[in-house]
């Protein structure tokens, strides 16, 4: 087919991005009726790059420092704001926000600045949810910091399906392995996997697991029995894999 066509004749995968990047149209013009005027709007696809770049404005108008300023209350409150800092490639429930398509993906995937703001997005909401990423030799490592402050909001059960932070986590976790940050995603799950084995979440937490699992990349992997000796260590080699 036409996509085929377009794989093999791209160059090599460093040299992809700025193609694509190339070709998307940064704006649609449409007519204002009610003046008869010819307005700009710029692209879902286009907007969603610059919020992420700090360069443009995502939801409610505020740009990505402002939303890496939310205190914790605020960010408890706030429901609009974990679909700008980590899209992915399905639609909201809540809130209407562009995409991550594949194409946006083969971009961000190659931005530099991007990926950097992934990743402090990445430290402020696991600091939120009283967690932390280290960077050591050879591997990611997520592990509690002021996870007893954090419990009472982030890890009770306070809705049907638990916690509407637990679902924050899939989403997370999925967003990650799109920016092809797959070390990060399952470093983290495999510190939900111990916070699991050791009984530091409730035990209602048991189908979210399954969630979480499947987000990060690690359908594969068996979720071990609630409250028994953890044999996995939370973190991962940098590669991604086991």
């Amino acid at each position: 087919g036409s996509s085929d066509r377009l794989k093999f004749a791209l160059p090599e995968r460093s040299h992809q991005s700025e193609i694509l990047a190339m070709s998307l149209a940064t704006s649609v013009t449409r007519l204002d009726t009610s003046t008869g005027v010819a307005i700009d709007d710029p692209l879902p696809d286009t907007v969603l790059l610059a919020f992420l770049r700090g360069e443009g404005a995502g939801p409610k108008g505020r740009v990505l420092d402002e939303v890496h300023a939310f205190d914790m209350v605020r960010m408890e409150k706030e429901h609009d704001f974990i679909q700008w800092l980590f899209p992915t490639d399905e639609p909201s429930q809540f809130v209407e926000v562009p995409l991550l398509t594949e194409t946006l993906q083969l971009v961000a995937r190659d931005d530099k600045v991007i990926l950097s703001s992934v990743r402090r997005s990445l430290d402020i909401f696991l600091a939120f949810l009283g967690l932390r990423i280290v960077s050591a030799p050879g591997e990611w490592l997520v592990k509690k910091a002021n996870f007893q402050q954090r419990k009472k909001v982030c890890w009770t059960v306070t809705c049907a399906e638990g916690n509407h932070n637990w679902r924050r986590i899939s989403r997370v976790l999925k967003s990650l392995n799109l920016f092809g940050l797959e070390a990060e995603a399952r470093a983290l799950f495999l510190c939900l996997e111990r916070l699991w084995t050791t009984g530091s979440i409730p035990r209602f937490a048991e189908k979210t697991m399954v969630f979480w699992r499947d987000a990060a990349g690690m359908g594969d992997r068996s979720i071990p029995k609630y409250n028994a000796k953890a044999t996995t260590a939370c973190c991962l080699p940098k590669s991604g894999r086991l």
